[in-house]
């Protein structure tokens, strides 16, 4: 059965059903909750496109690996430098210096077309939001580039060796496809950004461009009759609509659900133009120019969004997405009309590619220069902000110390937080999670004067409870906590000099893995999973219960003084909102007040409370500490008090939080 090369309409209206479900994912989460799988399709489009250049070129003799790579920079760079010139130019009015720094740092990444790897490396607890990171789409488009660089080289030698092109593609694709089942149960986040794990998805659309032109396909004729051409798209749209429908963020992705789109993909172009679903749909007139600007409308949609997500410090109403989106389309028609076409069809020499090539590096060079210069923190209007930086921030030493990981846990070197404040042995030791870490700042000060040695033992997301499992949804390692907390644990629970030990954690988010009014609907449920190898089935809260009695009743029997510190607020908006300096605001307005209301807090943390008051009543020498008192009054729970500062993002402490914290719990522990 062969598939036509010819330009096809149908293949710019695929394009256009896989920009049109990502753009509506990154709008609207919610109402589209797989969307992200058009990036999938595009991927397989790319592949089947490429391929057919790369494999015409080699059958007639013609294809010259200088003219590849000239066309591939009149296709992708004019709208590239564009947009990111664009984002760089809004960025500095409407950008604080971390977030233009950060802008940067992802300029110079997306120029250079590894940004998938510089993703890849900041992934983990402590990274900003992916919506407040307005260049993060271009992850994509570095893989498609890494593929182009690699691709054509192996299989212009596959052709010129005679060793079996379409074999050599199809090997690749399964040896690609098997990293992706291996990887996705090892390092999820790894396995979706790195190229060698995604190939097999361009591959995929290789093996189908082959196929196209050999025309051939050992199979019955009925094969290549209409109806059966017919069902092969209807198939491909009940793949797709399936894959947008019922995926979700949570998902285990790309492992094997990714098979789903990237068939749906391969089912469409398989059927070729004339299959009822290709010639009615997707070779619509509305959908193959929806298509012909996909590329631009990708590259516009996600930073209007994120910019509109910063500038509001929340999620943007639906009014002003809405506005975005139809703002992208613009921009998009634009820039296809303006700019990426009239290069394309023009002059087609190499001085006009190796001048797209020079502007390009140029716009990587001053985002480079932008990151290294800390955001251009002298521009207008930042004064203010970087005064009062140290206020939203956890010094970097804090966060961890290799010769405190090589003394305590030598058997998780790159796990943890582990910092004592003290060369002698530590006395108090702080454990838990990151809401335990953001104590350490306050209480190493306040305790100094009184000859305590604090330590800091733990992991983010990881309860300081013994044998409790903790991942969030999607994670592979359910168990990952378990090891490095039973350890700290049990070295605290041993330690002669310890007298003290401060456990803290979000132990509300543990308990209700719902989202419980933290955070946007738009996240989702808040999607910790707590588990114990005793507790098969058992919901967060017995498990939480369960561990916490078993970790306070070894702790009490070893006689150390334990204090169960219950979690400060969560805010569930970002304090930069309440920041005077911001160059730029779309409603103008700072947040009035730069609170949650106290009986918000309460009504979420009510469950919670009571499971640990109700715990700690079985152990009379056990203390609770509010860690909610710095904080609220009767009416609101602050981010701000006297002009400073209390938190760095909605739920971490800045370092004046965490003295206002510690000039309270300071005391409670100097009782012993």
């Amino acid at each position: 059965m062969g598939i036509e090369l010819q330009h096809r309409d149908d293949i710019d209206g695929l394009r256009a059903v896989a920009i049109l479900s990502v753009v509506s994912f990154h709008a609207f989460p919610t109402v589209l909750g797989g969307g992200f799988v058009g990036v999938d399709v595009f991927f397989v489009i790319s592949g089947f496109l490429i391929s057919s250049i790369i494999f015409r070129g080699l059958e007639q003799g013609e294809f010259s690996f200088v003219d590849f790579y000239a066309r591939r920079v009149r296709r992708i760079f004019p709208a590239l430098v564009l947009v990111l010139a664009a984002c760089f130019a809004f960025g500095w009015f409407a950008l604080l210096p971390d977030e233009y720094a950060q802008l940067g740092k992802h300029m110079a990444a997306g120029a250079g077309f590894v940004q998938n790897f510089v993703l890849w490396k900041e992934a983990g607890y402590f990274d900003v939001s992916s919506d407040l990171k307005p260049l993060l789409h271009l992850w994509s488009l570095a893989i498609e580039e890494q593929f182009y660089l690699v691709y054509p080289l192996l299989a212009w030698a596959a052709w010129r060796a005679r060793l079996g092109a379409l074999e050599a593609i199809a090997g690749l694709a399964l040896l690609s496809f098997g990293l992706n089942l291996a990887g996705i149960h090892k390092d999820a986040v790894r396995t979706f950004y790195l190229p060698h794990t995604r190939f097999w998805e361009l591959l995929a659309g290789g093996v189908l461009a082959y196929v196209a032109l050999r025309g051939s396909v050992a199979a019955p004729r009925w094969l290549d009759q209409q109806r059966t051409r017919s069902a092969l798209s209807l198939a491909g749209l009940a793949l797709l609509v399936a894959s947008v429908v019922a995926f979700h963020r949570g998902l285990m992705f790309p492992g094997a659900w990714a098979l789903l789109p990237v068939l749906a993909a391969c089912l469409f172009i398989l059927a070729g133009p004339s299959a009822l679903v290709n010639r009615t749909l997707l070779a619509h007139p509305l959908m193959v120019w929806v298509g012909l600007v996909s590329y631009p409308l990708y590259l516009w949609h996600w930073p209007l969004l994120s910019f509109a997500r910063i500038m509001e410090a929340e999620m943007p109403s639906r009014g002003l997405r809405i506005a975005a989106v139809a703002l992208s389309f613009l921009l998009a028609w634009l820039t296809y009309r303006w700019v990426e076409k009239p290069i394309r069809t023009g002059r087609k020499t190499w001085e006009a590619s190796a001048a797209l090539a020079v502007v390009l590096a140029l716009v990587g060079v001053a985002g480079y220069v932008d990151f290294r210069r800390d955001g251009l923190s002298s521009r207008d209007g930042m004064q203010e902000f970087m005064a009062a930086r140290e206020q939203f921030e956890l010094k970097h030493e804090l966060r961890a110390n290799p010769e405190c990981r090589k003394r305590y846990h030598p058997d998780y070197p790159d796990r943890g937080f582990c910092v004592v404040s003290g060369a002698k042995a530590p006395t108090v030791v702080v454990i838990g999670d990151s809401h335990a870490n953001h104590l350490f700042p306050g209480l190493a000060r306040e305790l100094a004067p009184a000859g305590e040695t604090v330590a800091n033992f733990g992991d983010s997301g990881c309860p300081p409870l013994f044998d409790t499992a903790s991942h969030k949804q999607g994670e592979p390692d359910p168990a990952r906590c378990i090891g490095l907390m039973n350890r700290m644990l049990a070295w605290a629970e041993r330690a002669p000099s310890v007298h003290t030990i401060v456990m803290s954690d979000i132990g509300a988010h543990y308990l209700y893995s719902s989202s419980r009014g933290w955070g946007r609907p738009e996240d989702g449920p808040n999607e910790w999973i707590l588990s114990r190898r005793d507790l098969a089935g058992a919901t967060n809260a017995q498990v939480y219960e369960t561990g916490l009695r078993e970790t306070l009743a070894r702790l009490v029997a070893a006689r150390k003084r334990v204090i169960l510190v219950t979690d400060n607020p969560d805010l569930g908006f970002s304090p930069k909102s309440c920041v005077g300096s911001r160059p730029l605001r779309i409603g103008g307005t700072l947040r009035t007040p730069c609170a949650v209301p106290t009986a918000e807090i309460a009504d979420r943390s009510k469950t919670y409370l009571d499971l640990v008051a109700q715990v700690a009543r079985d152990f009379p020498t056990v203390r609770r500490f509010d860690a909610s008192a710095p904080f609220c009054d009767a009416q609101w729970c602050w981010a701000t008090r006297e002009g400073r500062m209390l938190y760095r993002d909605r739920s971490h402490l800045s370092i004046a939080g965490s003295d206002a914290v510690a000039t309270l719990l300071a005391p409670v522990i100097l009782q012993h």
